[in-house]
């Protein structure tokens, strides 16, 4: 019974050692990636002047590493010539309607050819908080239906290697619908 006493105390005390970055042939690793919480709009209607997407993340505070950069990627959706107002990309601690810090966002980039954007942080964002990212496109798709987006995470650090979260997901709406469904 000792021994097996001996063995617990043991194992609990690793459980409760910070863990630290996985780096495996010089590429930066999450030990345990975010979690995507949601991905939200406010604004449902089609072609709906200057809306916002907020995608909501929890960074687990065993992380291993700091959040570097986030992409977002329609994988689903009819419309895809939409564009985005890459200079209004934000970033807060916090749920949407609730922010709190404002997190510095260094760039956001956008290849329509993939339907890819790419936010990076100015700072490294610390493990152990919810986030929330703001996209704004320019207009809403002016096709109404569901848009995906896949979501993946990067680490900070060097050559960081990316973890797919999942896919984020918005409903657009023709204006006629969306006033009869509600």
């Amino acid at each position: 019974m000792r021994r097996f006493s001996l063995l617990l105390a043991a194992c609990l005390s690793f459980a409760a050692v910070p863990s630290e970055a996985v780096i495996l042939r010089g590429r930066t690793f999450f030990d345990r990636p975010p979690r995507l919480v949601k991905m939200v709009t406010f604004f449902q209607i089609v072609n709906q002047y200057s809306p916002e997407y907020y995608l909501v993340l929890n960074l687990l505070p065993d992380s291993g590493e700091p959040l570097g950069s986030v992409t977002l990627q329609q994988t689903e959706g009819v419309d895809r010539f939409f564009q985005f107002r890459l200079d209004a990309t934000r970033a807060y601690v916090g749920e949407p309607r609730n922010f709190g810090k404002e997190i510095p966002v260094a760039e956001t980039t956008f290849d329509n050819s993939q339907r890819l954007l790419s936010v990076r942080f100015a700072q490294p964002v610390a493990p152990g908080q919810q986030i929330t990212i703001v996209v704004r496109p320019q207009l809403n798709p002016d096709t109404a239906g569901t848009y995906l987006w896949g979501i993946t995470a990067y680490p900070a650090g060097e050559q960081p290697a990316g973890q797919f979260l999942g896919f984020g997901r918005i409903n657009i709406y023709d204006s006629s619908t969306y006033r009869t469904s509600r």
